[in-house]
């Protein structure tokens, strides 16, 4: 992921990863919340599927809510959005310029558990496109099905790794 970011010339990013599925309309309605609103980050809802499961696109119904940077963190506590939507930096169209100085940390499970609120900070506003235009796929082959104890404490450090952030920056009350 960082090689991509080192290497994109565009204004905005954007990840998935390449057993994922998006919404044939994904890029253009992250797009066009960002067109609407004016956010540095655009984001679009998550739901899982599996090998058994058929995919259904519905058509985008243009509801999205804004939040500031401040706003957004704040859904990582009270369950306004997704968390597996908020963390994952999956389904996301960022503007370019945040990852100014911030970076996946290299070797790391659950790199973006260690990123994307970084990202929110730093953002003026997000937006949060309602509908699902993401579709992970589970796979029980997969890194994060198939966890050691020494593989999930990734996950643990970069939660402590976020507690000490909202600390430093007074976001803790």
């Amino acid at each position: 992921r960082n090689t991509g970011v080192d290497a994109a010339s565009g204004a905005y990013l954007f990840f998935m990863d390449s057993d994922d599925v998006i919404h044939p309309d994904t890029l253009r309605i992250l797009y066009e919340c960002i067109e609407k609103t004016g956010a540095e980050i655009s984001v679009g809802e998550f739901t899982r599927f599996s090998e058994e499961d058929s995919i259904t696109f519905l058509p985008w119904d243009e509801n999205y809510t804004v939040l500031t940077n401040l706003e957004a963190l704040d859904s990582f506590f009270d369950g306004r959005e997704s968390l597996h939507s908020l963390v994952s930096v999956c389904c996301k169209l960022i503007r370019r310029d945040l990852f100014a100085g911030i970076r996946f940390p290299v070797g790391r499970l659950f790199e973006d558990e260690f990123t994307t609120y970084k990202l929110y900070y730093h953002a003026a506003k997000t937006v949060f496109c309602g509908d699902t235009l993401y579709y992970y796929f589970v796979n029980d082959n997969g890194i994060t099905r198939n966890l050691t104890m020494d593989k999930r404490f990734d996950e643990y450090d970069a939660q402590w790794e976020r507690i000490k952030f909202f600390q430093e920056y007074g976001l803790d009350t």
